[in-house]
This record gives structure tokens, C-alpha cells and sequence, in this order.
């Protein structure tokens, strides 16, 4: 298996390096010559750095429920300037559930799910969230996309 690998890889090798360059057939008085490959190879740009912000950032909220949430991974369909997704977004949940539930705390991470709308760089989420009393809590509110 091992000498067929090698053998795979030395032939698209030396196949590519071959194909990069074509020889005219010998005509009966003039010597072969090399004719340059008619595709065109790009430039490669120089490598840089560049420091940026990625993701979004968004405040949500509903009857009893705030939440600073921060865009996680989600799927999405772009057109033009307009785009919709679908996705986790990572929180900051206050809520009087919390509250209620004797917590040390009513601030409380949470993981909520749902899709958002947008237009450029600003858009409306609608996450949902689910709390310790066996309850789910919808909010809704608007984000700013970095990038």
C-alpha cells in the first residue's frame, strides 16, 4: 500500500511539471520548440497581518428577561446587502426566573438559540432561551456585526 502511495504521489508530480510546458511536433527542417502554456497563473498578493473584530454583538430583551448576547456560530444566506442566519448566541441572561429561584446571583450565562435578520452591519435577533423553571423565554433586539 505504501509503494503505491509513493508512486501516486512522484507521478501527479512529475504529470504537473510536464503539463506546464508543450512541445510542438517536429517539423521535417526546423528543430522542436517550447510553446508557453496559454493559462495564465495569478500573482500572489504579499502576505499580511490585520487585527480585526469578528462576530457581533447584541442587547435582547423581553417582559422579564435582559440579555447582553455575543454572536456564535450560525448559518446563513446573504443577498446583497441583506442577509438571514440562523445560530447559537452565547449570554448574559438577567432575569427575574433567577430571581425567583433563590440564586446568588440574577446575572447568569446562557446559551440561547435562534435566527436573526440583517442589513449591512446592524440586525434583529430573536434568540430563545431555556431557564430552570422548565420554561422558555423569547426576546428579541438588535446587534451590530464587526465583520
Amino acid at each position: 500500500m505504501k509503494k503505491i502511495l509513493i508512486f501516486l504521489i512522484t507521478g501527479s508530480l512529475f504529470s504537473a511539471n510536464f503539463a506546464q510546458a508543450k512541445v510542438k511536433p517536429l517539423q521535417p527542417d526546423q528543430p522542436a520548440t517550447i510553446v508557453e502554456n496559454s493559462v495564465s497563473t495569478p500573482i500572489a498578493p504579499a502576505a499580511s497581518a490585520e487585527f480585526s473584530l469578528l462576530g457581533s454583538v447584541g442587547i435582547t430583551f423581553s417582559e422579564s428577561t435582559f440579555a447582553l448576547t455575543c454572536g456564535g456560530p450560525r448559518v446563513g444566506v446573504k443577498y446583497g446587502d441583506f442577509w438571514f442566519s440562523a445560530g447559537l448566541y452565547p449570554s448574559l441572561l438577567y432575569s427575574d426566573v433567577y430571581k425567583n429561584a433563590n440564586a446568588a446571583t440574577p446575572v447568569r450565562p446562557n446559551l440561547g438559540a435562534g435566527i436573526e435578520i440583517g442589513y449591512k452591519r446592524i440586525s434583529i435577533i430573536a434568540p430563545l432561551y431555556y431557564m430552570p423553571n422548565n420554561t422558555y423565554h423569547y426576546t428579541f433586539g438588535v446587534a451590530y456585526k464587526f465583520s
